[in-house]
């Protein structure tokens, strides 16, 4: 049997009964892939027009769902991004739009960054007992999702001023394409936990 949870949704204490929490329509959603770039054609969420700091928006999220088996709990932990969610107030061919996709491209970069991380990080983990399993899978998905990835993207808009600081967008595209090679071995979204048996004398 198969359960979809979207762990976002969660909180501590119902990890295994998210059933209300639904997939994104297929139509709405890019899952990330190597070498495919977002265009601003991707983009057809409405801009805020009382937002005075952002010339655009993206919304991305990592998605999971899981079947539990008996000698194991496999994973599928894709990164989304939300077409309708995300937005742009420029989507010309001058060069300062082209370098703000650039990088909004980056933040969808960051995103699956952080689910190969949580991937790394799950297919790690060993599982003694279901309830203490899904309590640890889930801190180990906040710290990486929110804590390191809110990190990690406030730290890059800081230092690129948003994209307009081009050499240091250029150094932080360098950056994030070296983390996602090293964890090349997670781009799979499928992630296998091995559940350990204990046998008592």
């Amino acid at each position: 049997m198969t359960t979809r949870i979207l762990i976002t949704c969660i909180t501590l204490f119902t990890f295994l009964s998210a059933s209300k929490c639904q997939k994104a329509n297929s139509d709405d959603i890019i899952v990330w892939k190597a070498g495919m770039n977002l265009t601003w054609k991707d983009f057809k969420g409405k801009p805020d027009k009382n937002d005075t700091i952002y010339d655009a928006r993206t919304f991305t999220q990592i998605y999971l769902e899981y079947e539990e088996n008996d000698h194991s709990i496999e994973f599928d932990i894709p990164c989304y991004f939300y077409k309708n969610s995300s937005w742009s107030k420029s989507k010309s061919k001058r060069q300062e739009s082209i370098s703000l996709l650039k990088h909004e491209q980056l933040h969808f970069d960051i995103t699956e960054l952080m689910a190969r991380r949580i991937r790394k990080e799950f297919s790690e983990y060993k599982s003694y007992n279901l309830s203490s399993t899904y309590y640890e899978l889930k801190k180990l998905y906040d710290h990486f999702d929110n804590d390191e990835r809110l990190r990690i993207n406030t730290s890059y808009d800081e230092q690129t001023a948003h994209g307009t600081i081009i050499e240091k967008q250029k150094e932080w595209e360098k950056k994030i394409e070296n983390e996602l090679y090293k964890l090349r071995k997670y781009e799979d979204t499928k992630v296998k936990v091995r559940r350990i048996t204990v046998v008592n004398n």
